[in-house]
């Protein structure tokens, strides 16, 4: 987004905040860039044809989040308001992101062992709505985290169920084990090149998990050792932002105040997993930045697979992290951008909405610029490795 020209992000910033969206995108319909600017809102009163493409599940912990009422969903660009008569049938679809501890329980499938009935139950659910799953994010995770591969067979098994499963009748769920097929082994050997590609190349390049990591790190620092006050805790936790990271993660600093504030059982419950006793605390911390880049960037993967596909593609996530589930329903997004295939999103709550003509919010508007500048030259893996060593003191 920081790449973006200065129009374009003029007018998506005026259309995602406005309260008549339509209307204010009237003003620039005649304006040529800004047809490549495609807007979903989640906000309306009306419910839509989407209410039959999508799901929402829950029971014992499984969960299948929506990141907005998508039931809801509205599509509006320049192109539909300059020939409102003359609009074309759009094309949508539907996919679920299945987290890492979801992956991570499919080899069960190919298994003799009885499954755990509330996963079965989960598993049938998927095939009775033939849903569409996507595995990237365990992909990713295990391929780029740090200790992700240690069990290359296990690592293997998991892909190998997943594409199994994928083509797998729902009477055939019922006579499990599965056995795999070819197309199966085939789908898996391609995507194990690309872990292991991904391993070898660009583990050091990966930018925005370890970004989230550090920032992470740097919100227990401040917990563990600081005895100030809820808002004194987030001026320290922005500076840190504004003079050191140099990347706003405005969810992130929702989230953070949320923690030093106690003001939600789910949110602190998820922080919860780091306590000074407990044990890997810095592979925990870096599960949880996989948690959270995982839900964050599903708007950006919508917009690149609608981009590619020429079709609308909402995505929910799957997981069994009941916490992490209950955080993404905390604040909905209400609307979204996608331009160029990159995403710029409004989500339901602010820090504005609880910090109120506070100096902090200035402090973020203000240093917008030296964060783009410390965001092309901060080094990440540097940071971390500081971080990690304050962090490890801060708790002895």
């Amino acid at each position: 987004m920081y790449m973006w020209p200065k129009e374009i992000q003029q007018i998506i910033a005026e259309v995602l905040h406005a309260k008549n969206p339509i209307f204010c995108l009237e003003k620039f319909k005649n304006y040529e860039p800004a047809k490549k600017i495609t807007f979903l809102l989640f906000d309306g009163n009306q419910t839509t044809n989407f209410r039959h493409i999508i799901h929402d599940y829950s029971l014992s912990k499984y969960s299948i989040v929506n990141l907005g009422n998508y039931a809801n969903t509205a599509i509006i660009t320049t192109s539909m308001l300059l020939d409102k008569k003359n609009i074309s049938a759009i094309k949508t679809a539907y996919s679920v992101n299945i987290d890492s501890n979801i992956a991570s329980m499919l080899p069960r499938i190919l298994k003799s062992k009885p499954i755990d009935p509330d996963f079965f139950n989960f598993l049938i659910y998927i095939k009775e709505n033939d849903l569409d799953l996507n595995i990237s994010p365990y992909l990713l995770e295990d391929s780029l985290n740090s200790s992700g591969m240690k069990n290359e067979a296990r690592a293997y098994e998991c892909l190998l169920s997943f594409f199994s499963f994928s083509n797998l009748s729902l009477q055939q769920l019922y006579s499990l084990p599965c056995s795999p097929d070819i197309i199966a082994y085939n789908h898996a050997d391609d995507a194990w090149s690309q872990m292991k590609y991904s391993r070898f190349y660009e583990k050091n390049d990966e930018k925005r998990v370890r970004s989230i990591y550090c920032f992470l790190l740097k919100v227990y620092i401040i917990e563990f050792c600081s005895k100030k006050s809820p808002r004194n805790k987030l001026i320290e936790l922005v500076d840190f932002i504004n003079t050191t990271l140099g990347i706003y993660l405005e969810s992130g600093l929702l989230l953070a105040y949320w923690y030093f504030e106690k003001s939600y059982n789910c949110v602190s419950d998820f922080f919860q997993k780091i306590q000074p006793g407990a044990k890997d605390k810095l592979k925990k911390i870096e599960g949880m930045a996989w948690d959270l880049f995982h839900l964050w960037d599903i708007p950006t993967e919508m917009s690149v697979q609608s981009h590619k596909y020429n079709t609308i593609i909402l995505q929910a996530f799957a997981t069994h992290d009941d916490a992490l589930a209950q955080i993404a329903k905390l604040n909905p997004i209400i609307r979204i951008a996608f331009y160029e295939q990159e995403v710029q999103i409004k989500y339901k709550l602010s820090l504005s909405n609880f910090l109120h003509n506070d100096p902090i919010i200035d402090s973020i508007i203000d240093n917008q610029e030296q964060r783009e500048c410390l965001c092309d030259t901060v080094n990440l893996i540097e940071l971390s490795n500081q971080l990690e060593h304050e962090f490890l003191n801060t708790i002895k």
